[in-house]
Formats: C-alpha cells, sequence, structure tokens
C-alpha cells in the first residue's frame, strides 16, 4: 500500500491562540476547508465527515485529539473507499510568530493504494493543491477585520 505525505504551511496575521482556537472546534472545519460538506459529532472525540475528494464523495470516520499546551490538532482515521478503508492522519500545528501572527502547518499523510505512478503523483499534486486552498481560504477568514463576515451576511440576506 503507498502512503502519501504532504505538509504546507500559511502564515496568519493573528495570534496563535486565535489561530489555534478557530481550527480546534471542529464546527469550524466547514468554513474552511471547502472540500468538506458536513461533519457529525460522535462524541469523546469522534468524528464522521462527508468529503468531496476528486469529485467523488467520501465518508471519513475517526478520532479528533485537541492539544492547547501545543496547539496542535490531530485527526487519525480512516476514508471509506471502494478498496477498503485507507488511513489517514491529519496534524496541524500553530506556531506564534510574534504577538500578532502565527504559522500554521498541516501535515497530511493518507494510505492510497498502489496507482500507477503517473496517477499517484496526480493525486499528490490535486491533494497538496486543496490543502493550500484551504490554507489560504482560513487565512482570508481570519484576517478579516472584525464584524467583516456579519457585515457580509447582512448584506446578502436584506440584499
Amino acid at each position: 500500500m503507498a502512503e502519501l505525505t504532504i505538509e504546507k504551511s500559511v502564515t496568519i496575521n493573528r495570534p496563535a491562540d486565535d489561530v489555534y482556537g478557530f481550527i480546534a472546534d471542529e464546527k469550524n472545519s466547514m468554513k474552511f476547508r471547502r472540500n468538506v460538506h458536513s461533519v457529525e459529532h460522535l462524541g469523546d472525540g469522534k468524528v464522521k465527515s462527508v468529503r468531496r475528494h476528486f469529485g467523488r464523495r467520501i465518508e471519513v470516520e475517526g478520532n479528533v485529539k485537541a492539544d492547547p499546551q501545543s496547539r496542535k490538532v490531530t485527526f487519525t482515521g480512516h476514508a471509506k473507499t471502494n478498496h477498503g478503508p485507507e488511513a489517514t492522519t491529519n496534524t496541524q500545528t500553530v506556531t506564534p510568530r510574534g504577538d500578532s501572527s502565527s504559522t500554521l502547518t498541516v501535515r497530511t499523510v493518507a494510505e492510497i493504494g498502489d496507482p500507477p505512478a503517473a496517477v499517484r503523483d496526480h493525486i499528490e499534486k490535486v491533494t497538496a493543491h486543496e490543502l493550500e486552498s484551504n490554507l489560504e481560504h482560513l487565512k482570508h477568514l481570519l484576517e478579516a477585520p472584525e464584524g467583516f463576515h456579519e457585515s457580509l451576511d447582512q448584506h446578502f440576506v436584506n440584499a
């Protein structure tokens, strides 16, 4: 079974505790992970989500562990695929960069079966792009001026 590892980082102009607090709240995952369509909290850190990957619906179940001391959130679980369950681990670590900014590093390790080399390369490229896009979206969400999202919601509700 082939293993895919991707690591990406983004610097966000918000204090580390703010960034950690946002990503540690699993309810926020749908706000910045554009491929996540639903999240169900099953209790005791267990979650079930439905995602879109390569245009296909994928159910993922696992455990989320948040560690405020190290500002790290780790998801360990399995994606249900046509080839059976594939293990996936996603670790998000927030590192302070002074008082008003921080770096979020996301490391994803996933089993992807045994695809041909060209398919594996394409899976890696698309997954990396998806991860970068989600990180940039998170950066924009967290760096928006206070009240921006509420104003935007109000604007479109009344339009």
